[in-house]
């Protein structure tokens, strides 16, 4: 259904390894192959997707500051990013 999706924001580890066994990567790619997870850890997938990860806005993430609202809105200007530069087409 989503044909021209470009980047993919994962919210925690259990979002990372969801969205990686639900796209088929965490089969395909061999373990020492799969994308690292971290917050805002971006890479690009063999299909040329951007994962970019983020760690979970839970309580016990965001009180403890583990997660600040910064880092929270970083992940998705880092994902904006993406797909303005995914848009404008290759860089010259």
């Amino acid at each position: 259904m989503l044909r021209k999706v470009t980047a993919v924001v994962v919210l925690g580890r259990i979002g990372w390894e969801a969205w990686l066994r639900a796209a088929g990567w965490w089969a395909t790619l061999a373990p020492s192959n799969r994308p690292p997870f971290g917050h805002n850890v971006q890479t690009v997938l063999p299909d040329e997707t951007i994962l970019i990860a983020s760690y979970h806005p839970s309580r016990q993430n965001t009180n403890t500051g583990r997660l600040t609202r910064t880092m929270w809105y970083d992940v998705f200007a880092a994902a904006r990013n993406v797909v303005d530069r995914t848009r404008s087409g290759p860089s010259r």
